[in-house]
């Protein structure tokens, strides 16, 4: 967040580094978050679809058109694709792999903050006592869960539109035979 003439703004260039692979170079990530830029001024509607529509941040089923198209546009030479492909591969797999520690954490949080709000101390003590506790222990479990909720959301949504096309394939092919 940066904060303009007292009004907090979300620092779009930030958030969209932090969707690009930290393995990649820094070239070719600068380049992916410039595209990504020049896409929001011209399509400013996506400013709120930026995991949905704006840049990749995981595998989905258009992955590979995705990383085409940046190859087309002269965004990434072929090898760099390649690699932006490989390494939102690894990031799926990672927080698939992940989902059952970071539930146990926030399941174990839960807990915890029953046994504190049961506690007979000043109300204020114990709100202190479960803020600090989802910012020791919550905050980045929560974050990892949520972002991997948007994955999960982006690939069923293109999962369903390529599903559509096929079957619109499908039933040209049988109309014409």
């Amino acid at each position: 967040m940066r904060c303009f003439a007292g009004q907090p703004y979300v620092d779009v260039r930030a958030t969209l580094n932090s969707f690009v692979p930290a393995c990649l170079s820094d070239d070719p990530a600068g380049r992916i978050v410039e595209h990504a830029l020049m896409r929001l001024r011209a399509e400013p509607a996506l400013h709120d679809k930026i995991e949905f529509e704006v840049i990749a941040t995981c595998f989905d089923f258009n992955l590979a058109d995705t990383c085409s198209r940046l190859i087309e546009q002269g965004v990434l030479v072929p090898a760099e694709a390649g690699a932006y492909r490989d390494a939102l591969i690894d990031i799926t797999s990672r927080i698939i792999r992940r989902i059952s520690d970071d539930l146990a954490v926030v399941y174990a949080l839960e807990q915890e903050f029953d046994l504190v709000l049961a506690h007979a101390g000043p109300a204020l003590d114990r709100a202190r006592c479960l803020l600090q506790r989802c910012r020791d222990l919550g905050a980045l479990h929560f974050a990892h869960l949520a972002r991997g909720g948007f994955r999960r959301a982006r690939a069923a949504r293109v999962g369903r539109r390529k599903r559509r096309s096929c079957r619109v394939i499908v039933s040209k092919r049988c109309v014409v035979r």
